[in-house]
């Protein structure tokens, strides 16, 4: 039993919608997909794709995403989804490192994918175009009838997912069905997912949000595949009767920006999942009081996948217990969590976050593809900075690489990002450490106004902010306006592009 399995061979009903892409307008069943998939994995085979081979897949999201992802797992070979948004050397450099046999590609990426091709051998190229004809088509039909049975060994690697690059070097974390299954299943008890769901992708499958809608599949409920954007994933609500979705913090924060909550009916909203960084609990109460839904937060990382859930009910007491909002909650069901040589007082040690669970990856590609992989570690460090309360609860306070020293004292960047964010005009923010020839290190905050406070905020304001929440030491020595920051696939902002915009500008 794999993962196609479990979702082609046990859905309540073939001719029930499994996928729908609204910009295209298709819809496909599940025996549409368990036809399309087995048909495709036999391809895979008469393309050279054997056992442990990759096949990448460079496509915004789309219905042949999961075709794809299905078809790897009944033919054995390993998905690797690419990151549409990489130039052409960045993306050469991360296909040279997957190695694959077979490159699906979009018809949208001919021009990107003919940049890299002269540069690579030994890869089959085959281009898909919404449903119309191409090769992948030709492919599927001259296949059909010929589908490959599910494999059943679970741990058999199903696909490798490049992490999102936040400290600028990503590392392909491989999965079994094994390892995502867990996951699924720490979903499914976290989200409570009913049958009657109708779930929408935002975002990118070429991430573990993949996982999220696999999980759906897996439960029979259909699965609306968007490419974000905010008014589009409003509308797709209503129209499409949408119970749940996962949001990142930009998505959200447009989203309440764009103020289309006030023009769409959103009464068929059962659940809404954000995760992918700190969050500011204004930021929160405004998702609380402008979705009629219930809400979870979910703390994950691309090799563990869901670590911590704060759960619908961790929302609703934060009526009369504000601090829940300032943590990430408590274990996923099949999880782990400790800190690493924690330093502090009691109760608040602050080390590096510590995962053990079955979902956790096999390892990191470079390391798993050699002829005698490493064994897997009981306990996998996430690389993020926090504490365990006595209820359990997780209180990330930053990335372990984000602490920055100031005249020999620790300042945890996340903890001055939280005290910015209890300004009212503040949407995002994020705080790196500078060379300081007098301190060693100082703060600046790179700063994200909404729009009513465009101008109307300054500097003194937001320093002011921080003093008085957590200390005068910590507050920011310089601070920048900016319209946006940069963000990985998974929403998280990616320091190291602000720390080095940081360092190259001539601090005053």
């Amino acid at each position: 039993m794999n993962v196609a399995e479990l979702i082609c061979r046990h859905a309540p009903g073939p001719d029930r919608v499994a996928l729908i892409e609204p910009e295209t307008g298709r819809e496909l069943s599940f025996a549409g997909l368990d036809r399309r998939s087995g048909g495709l994995a036999a391809a895979m085979r008469d393309l050279g794709a054997g056992d442990g081979d990759r096949c990448a897949i460079v496509s915004k999201n789309s219905i042949e995403y999961f075709e794809i992802y299905l078809a790897c797992a009944r033919a054995g070979t390993i998905a690797h989804g690419m990151n549409w948004r990489l130039a052409g050397p960045a993306l050469l450099e991360v296909l040279r490192d997957s190695d694959p046999k077979v490159v699906f590609f979009h018809a949208e990426f001919l021009d990107l994918v003919d940049r890299v091709k002269p540069e690579l051998e030994g890869i089959r190229w085959v281009m898909f175009d919404d449903g119309r004809e191409s090769d992948y088509e030709d492919l599927i039909e001259r296949h059909d009838g010929r589908a490959l049975p599910p494999r059943s060994d679970l741990d058999e690697p199903f696909a490798i997912m490049y992490t999102g690059g936040t400290s600028g070097d990503s590392k392909g974390a491989v999965h079994s069905h094994a390892t995502v299954l867990v996951a699924m299943a720490n979903n499914t008890i976290a989200e409570r997912i009913v049958p009657t769901d109708r779930y929408m992708l935002l975002g990118q499958a070429f991430h573990s949000a993949a996982v999220l809608a696999l999980n759906y599949l897996r439960n029979g409920c259909p699965v609306v595949v968007m490419n974000f954007e905010p008014e589009s994933a409003m509308t797709a609500i209503e129209e499409y009767g949408v119970t749940a979705f996962l949001g990142f913090p930009a998505m959200l924060n447009y989203m309440l920006e764009a103020g289309a909550a006030a023009s769409v009916d959103l009464g068929s909203l059962r659940n809404i999942q954000y995760g992918g960084g700190l969050w500011a609990a204004p930021t929160i109460r405004g998702l609380l009081e402008t979705f009629p839904c219930d809400f979870i937060q979910c703390y994950g990382t691309t090799e563990s996948v869901g670590v911590t859930f704060l759960t619908q009910e961790d929302h609703r007491a934060s009526v009369v217990e504000p601090e829940l909002l300032g943590t990430v909650g408590r274990a996923a069901f099949l999880t782990e969590i400790a800190i690493h040589d924690g330093v502090g007082p009691a109760g608040e040690e602050v080390g590096e976050v510590m995962v053990r669970s079955a979902s956790n990856m096999l390892g990191y590609w470079r390391d798993y593809r050699g002829t005698a992989p490493a064994p897997r570690p009981e306990w996998l460090p996430t690389g993020d900075s926090g504490y365990i309360d006595a209820r359990g609860y997780l209180h990330l306070v930053g990335r372990s690489k984000d602490v920055i020293i100031s005249g020999g004292e620790n300042i945890y960047s996340g903890q001055v990002e939280k005290a910015i964010f209890d300004h009212p005009g503040v949407l995002e923010a994020a705080v790196v450490g500078v060379p300081d020839e007098h301190w060693g290190e100082s703060v600046k905050a790179f700063v994200v106004l909404r729009r009513p406070y465009a101008g109307r905020v300054g500097a003194d304001e937001i320093r002011d902010m921080v003093a008085d929440g957590i200390g005068s030491y910590q507050k920011p020595r310089y601070v920048e306006f900016v319209d946006a920051l940069p963000k990985a696939p998974t929403g998280k902002v990616m320091k190291h592009v602000l720390q080095k915009r940081a360092k190259e500008e001539e601090m005053p």
